[in-house]
């Protein structure tokens, strides 16, 4: 059944998406239940301040951008544009919401999902290190080498193929610590250098953190990556990495009978200590 509305949807959005212009009428309505999200779907759906405005939105104005779905090998169809509109739609209480079908191969949908998402204007680390590493993959199998895929996918995230690859490596994370990322625990950084560590290895760093309240520094964290790439690393340096050295308290020992010649017979420790003290405090000043 075609939309009613279609005039208002908004299209434009999904030209350079999806290769070509959308007419109005290739827009119809859907019932929600025949619609399910795409597979591995790396961006969140949060019921959030944002989810809400979004809801009353579209209890308001309705819909006005269609989703992308593509038919579902499944059954039904498969989201690649638009998973936040269609959960909005629902806790809004709609049954069915306007969409545009497009038979799409495999990779080319991931492109085009990813993509979709990537115009969102808050993204987690997390979500954008899957996406990424998503698109990348999907990209290598058109027979494009890495370093090249990594600069084309930067471009759509205002990303250098530097900073796409350290995305990446967040993929690699236990996830309680991806999670500490994504919370701005941890630095992305760090969260990189901590992403070459085993499985067990990155399990002792989150034990530590439970033990101690703390995380690596990124120096440390590259200490850490070393032990590991060395195969020295135990739960017990990765406190002691993190904990860090404690400085040593420098001390001087004077014993009296070295310094008693420089003092009237009379003065006791106390007196004697009182002068050093006055001394040193003098000599420091012409000193700075």
């Amino acid at each position: 059944m075609k939309s009613r509305s279609a005039s208002k949807i908004k299209l434009t959005s999904y030209d350079d998406l999806i290769g070509g212009a959308v007419a109005p009428d290739d827009i119809q309505e859907m019932p929600i239940g025949q619609l399910q999200a795409f597979e591995n779907h790396p961006f969140h759906i949060q019921d959030d301040e944002e989810m809400e405005e979004l809801v009353e939105s579209i209890k308001a104005q309705g819909i006005l951008t269609a989703l992308l779905v593509r038919p579902s090998k499944k059954g039904g169809y498969e989201i690649i544009s638009g998973h936040r509109r269609c959960h909005a739609a629902k806790l809004a209480g709609l049954m069915q919401v306007p969409v545009i079908i497009r038979e799409m191969e495999d990779d080319v949908a991931v492109r085009a999902m990813v993509d979709s998402n990537l115009q969102r204007e808050h993204i987690l680390p997390s979500e954008k290190a899957f996406a990424y590493r998503m698109k990348i993959e999907a990209i290598s199998h058109q027979g494009v080498s890495g370093g090249i895929s990594a600069e084309n996918v930067g471009k759509e995230g205002h990303d250098s193929a530097r900073q796409v690859y350290r995305y990446v490596r967040l993929t690699y994370l236990y996830l309680p610590i991806l999670d500490s990322v994504d919370k701005n625990l941890l630095g992305l950084q760090t969260g990189v250098e901590l992403s070459y560590l085993g499985e067990q290895e990155q399990i002792w760093v989150e034990e530590v953190h439970g033990l101690i309240g703390k995380y690596p520094s990124l120096d440390q964290a590259k200490k850490i990556r070393q032990k590991g790439e060395e195969q020295k690393l135990t739960k017990e340096i990765v406190q002691l990495l993190i904990m860090g050295e404690k400085r040593k308290i420098k001390s001087v020992t004077l014993k009296q009978k070295e310094i008693s010649r420089y003092f009237p017979a009379d003065y006791d420790e106390q007196k004697m200590r009182t002068v050093i003290c006055q001394l040193l405090e003098e000599w420091s000043s012409q000193n700075k």
